[in-house]
């Protein structure tokens, strides 16, 4: 199939920066198209984004976030060019209005690489690592202490020339670009942890609007064969909690990660799904957070239906909004179904209200650890101003929070209630004040 595009040269306009790098990234997207048995005419249009221009603002210092793509995006809102192909991550987090992302490519390497002297590990105290990104700048001292980690901006030749010159004794760069470039025998090793989102991929931007030239380019799409993440509020303990949304997304589901707060029974609704248990509590953190988050990923990127089964309600005191951060940045769908939160479904079921005429104008949900996670942390919590105060993830911290209301001035026979595994057979409740709980 042949694709013209209505122009004055009737030929596709094709931007991209001026670069080696992106050069090749618009033939490799054009590679792409005719693995497809389509073949664009085209002319190849080229831009100096702020990024290129500006050498000297360092990346770490959270640049615009439209840093090496402003250019680009200028030239498709006023019709100069028809796509704009992009590194993905160099992607802004918000496309511009009146734009779209046509196409994301498979990832041709997620990795990062580093080219230096020697590998990272065994370079001696002193030695300059160049990079670009602070999280870079912490895994490098993770796995070398001793060396400094230096900023470094540029293109891929400008950065292996730092070394060259002797002004870095190595740099940590996108495998992809050493491949892309036919560099990769300069890699010296390929780091362990996970990279900058969509590193690797590319991205091809239009005009929203543009149909034609956004079903050309739909064969490419990655994101056609990805599944979908639901965050799903399971309730409090009790299973009859759960939401009819929540049912049904469970049936739907491929995967199911669950926490043991979400009641066993639930799991019969996704009776052919594979189910990956990431509980944690105290004294079993089965899965770090950063680790969950990426087999989320993962299974949605294959094509996998994926729930995510919370305990009460997905976005009260839990990682939700974390998990959906990432999620999104890796331009995966995810669906967020409510759940009946703890904070008001306990008291609800014990027929306790939390706000009464006269007695209760107000309320306030707390987490039991304030800002941190740590079990031993004893530092008062900040306590708002309101009439009736509910405390999660609290049993641990019981001392720290009776300390605190005392010391803000509650009195102490302000009543107090503690609720164990509230509204399932195995609920426990205490009652007392602050001077007896």
């Amino acid at each position: 199939m042949k694709a013209q595009k209505p122009s004055q040269s009737g030929k596709l306009r094709i931007g991209s920066r001026s670069s080696p790098l992106a050069k090749v990234q618009v033939q490799e997207v054009l590679a792409l198209l005719s693995a497809q048995d389509i073949f664009v005419d085209h002319e190849h249009v080229l831009f100096t984004s702020q990024g290129d221009k500006d050498k000297v603002t360092s990346l770490i210092d959270n640049p615009a976030d439209n840093f090496f793509t402003d250019t680009l995006d200028e030239a498709l809102v006023r019709n100069e060019i028809d796509v704009a192909i992009h590194s993905a991550k160099d992607l802004p987090k918000n496309i511009p209005s009146g734009l779209k992302i046509f196409a994301l490519t498979t990832a041709l390497d997620e990795t990062d690489a580093f080219v230096g002297k020697s590998r990272l590990s065994e370079l001696p105290p002193g030695s300059r690592v160049g990079t670009s990104s602070l999280l870079r700048q912490k895994f490098i001292l993770e796995i070398n202490p001793s060396v400094s980690p230096v900023d470094v901006r540029g293109t891929i030749e400008e950065r292996l020339k730092l070394i060259e010159e002797g002004n870095c004794d190595g740099v940590v760069v996108a495998a992809a670009a050493l491949k892309r470039l036919g560099l990769e025998e300069k890699i010296i090793e390929i780091f362990p942890w996970e990279a900058t989102p969509l590193q690797g991929q590319l991205a091809v931007v239009g005009r929203e609007g543009d149909k034609e030239t956004e079903k050309l380019f739909q064969p490419i799409d990655i994101r056609r064969s990805y599944g979908r993440v639901s965050l799903v509020g399971a309730g409090p303990g009790d299973p009859d909690l759960i939401t009819v949304k929540g049912i049904n997304a469970l049936k739907n589901a491929d995967c199911v990660f669950y926490d043991y707060l979400v009641h066993p029974d639930l799991l019969e609704y996704a009776a052919h799904a594979e189910k990956i248990y990431v509980g944690k509590r105290k004294g079993d953190h089965t899965l770090a957070q950063t680790e969950l988050s990426r087999m989320l990923k993962e299974k949605a990127i294959s094509g996998k239906n994926v729930v995510r089964l919370k305990g009460g309600d997905p976005l009260i005191f839990g990682r939700g909004a974390d998990e959906i951060s990432y999620l999104r940045s890796y331009h995966i769908a995810v669906d967020i179904v409510p759940g009946v939160s703890s904070a008001t479904g306990i008291p609800s079921g014990l027929g306790i209200p939390l706000t009464a005429r006269g007695v209760s104008s107000s309320v306030a949900f707390l987490s039991g650890h304030g800002e941190s996670e740590k079990e031993h942390d004893d530092r008062p919590l900040e306590i708002p101003k309101a009439d009736t105060l509910i405390f999660l993830m609290g049993l641990t911290k019981l001392n720290v929070i009776v300390r605190t209301l005392r010391e803000a001035g509650w009195k102490r026979e302000t009543p107090v209630m503690v609720v164990s595994q509230g509204t399932s057979l195995t609920e426990k409740d205490v009652t007392g004040t602050l001077e007896t709980i």
